[in-house]
């Protein structure tokens, strides 16, 4: 099996678009989670509306201003993260003129001035836009080797791959450099595919005991959310505003203890609620389906809490490490990857 879905920046934005559905069928099955902490915004983003423009605007020309003046310089290396910090850390809005585009590139974002129009009701060529970054990617998820193999602790998963957002495979570190998130998924989703065929040339089917169980467990799940929610359950979009505001105050850009044990205890009280469907029509209800999808996005958001509160308290939160987390929000490291002899991927500094 591969799992290849998105990360879980729905849990921030509460849009639906991300919701982590590998990352949580693995924490299911046992499978503790990698770096689950870390993140990436898009320092592009419109506030208000969240309309998310590509980063390639800067280096065609476009420039981010600060409102009493002068200019936003971002690092040539600088990740996604980094980027949208220099932007709140100067602690006034910042707005991107892409008036002064070159004018040889504003063919190639004709699409962008569309959507800004229809979106903003601002012209890109003529207006200037307010940012506020907000997440975009995750960084963690279900930690994969280099050939996509799923592992727990030191040994890999039989069976098992993934690729793609749900997953860690260590390309990236703590931070996003653009389209790198796009070249770890071909990369990893070619890897993945190849090495699940080399194994599936030669295991045999699992046992059929094992699937009636995990179907009857299901079928259990589902008939209790039919037949109707306890007291004080939510609506999936009670749930999803609920989570989302919590994620955004404390699982943001800027951190601190205090932020993240109110966050852990809001995310239990959500999960404690339950949540509640309008429809209990079994057939063809998508409703379910989203409920279903909400109840995983909340242990992954759970589980991310108590990775990133783990990396604050730990002493070698600064060290090159990774968090590794389990269902029961229990957190642990290991070392970054070395290769095979012993020698470092990624150098530490001296």
């Amino acid at each position: 099996m591969i799992l290849a879905s998105d990360g879980f920046q729905s849990a921030w934005n509460g849009d639906g678009v991300g919701d982590g559905t590998g990352a949580w069928l693995a924490l299911g099955a046992d499978v503790p989670l990698r770096d689950m902490e870390f993140s990436a915004c898009n320092p592009l983003n419109v506030e208000t509306v969240d309309l998310s423009l590509p980063l390639t605007l800067i280096d065609d020309g476009a420039k981010v201003r600060l409102a009493s003046g002068g200019d936003v310089e971002f690092g040539a290396d600088s990740g996604l993260h980094a980027a949208s910090q220099q932007i709140i850390s100067g602690g006034e809005l910042c707005v991107l003129d892409a008036r002064v585009l070159k004018r040889t590139s504003r063919k190639w974002y004709s699409d962008t001035a569309e959507r800004v129009q229809s979106r903003c009701g601002l012209a890109l060529d003529a207006d200037v836009l307010p940012l506020a970054p907000r997440v975009e990617l995750t960084i963690g998820g279900v930690p994969t080797d280099g050939t996509g193999k799923v592992t727990s602790g030191d040994e890999p998963v039989e069976g098992l791959f993934a690729a793609g957002g749900c997953c860690n495979s260590g390309f990236h570190g703590a931070d996003i450099v653009a389209g790198n998130h796009l070249l770890d998924s071909l990369v990893g989703g070619a890897a993945a595919g190849a090495a699940a065929a080399e194994a599936a040339a030669s295991v045999g089917f699992g046992s059929p005991d094992a699937v009636r169980v995990e179907l009857s467990a299901a079928g259990e799940k589902v008939a209790h959310l039919l037949q109707g929610a306890d007291e004080g359950a939510l609506t999936r979009a009670a749930g999803a505003f609920q989570l989302a505001s919590v994620m955004s105050d404390a699982m943001g850009i800027e951190r601190d203890a205090a932020s993240l044990e109110a966050a852990a205890a809001r995310i239990s009280k959500i999960i404690a609620a339950g949540l509640q469907l309008s429809d209990s029509n079994p057939v063809m209800n998508t409703e379910l389906v989203e409920v279903l999808r909400l109840e995983g996005l909340l242990k992954l958001s759970a589980v991310s809490v108590a990775s990133a509160k783990f990396r604050i308290g730990s002493d070698d939160a600064g060290n090159l490490v990774h968090t590794l987390v389990d269902s029961f929000g229990n957190v642990s490291d290991s070392p970054v990857n070395q290769g095979s002899g012993d020698d470092w991927l990624l150098a530490p500094p001296e």
